[in-house]
């Protein structure tokens, strides 16, 4: 859509989809923990007490930044249901 500050500006619309190559895929039960104390452990062997601390720490300290894969973890466990 074109308008005068468009036109003065020499703007284009951007409609190009978004980059989705770097979103990373949900992780699986074979998948490793890949950081801490299990770090090199199958998620499907982690205790659920670490498991569970996970989560109640993602929860008590909602604003702490974590890393990517911890985020991934998380997500994992949420599908665990």
């Amino acid at each position: 859509m074109s308008n005068l500050y468009t036109n003065i500006l020499n703007t284009q619309e951007d409609r190009s989809l978004p980059d989705l190559s770097s979103i990373p895929t949900p992780l699986t039960d074979d998948d490793n923990m890949g950081f801490g104390k299990y770090k090199d452990t199958k998620l499907k062997d982690v205790p659920i007490k670490h498991l569970a601390w996970m989560v109640q720490e993602t929860t008590d300290y909602p604003r702490v930044q974590r890393s990517p894969r911890w985020t991934l973890v998380i997500e994992w466990i949420k599908s665990k249901k």
